[in-house]
């Protein structure tokens, strides 16, 4: 997956989230560390925009729809 097409701004604050996070639950990372986690959040919420961009019906489920 292409991350090139982030802006510097985007991969800031990205980066700045998850060391406020790591912070707030008392994780010590390095930055390198703390970088390769913004990359997947990056690539994370990516998938999840292109499935919200998705017109999905139950057919596409590949299991059962849980019905109580």
């Amino acid at each position: 997956m292409n991350t090139t097409d982030v802006s510097n701004a985007d991969a800031d604050m990205d980066l700045h989230c998850v060391r406020v996070h790591a912070s707030l639950l008392r994780l010590a990372m390095n930055d390198e560390a703390l970088c390769r986690i913004s990359a997947q959040w990056r690539r994370l919420r990516d998938m999840a925009d292109r499935l919200d961009e998705q017109v999905l019906t139950e057919l596409d489920e590949p299991a059962p729809v849980f019905r109580p």
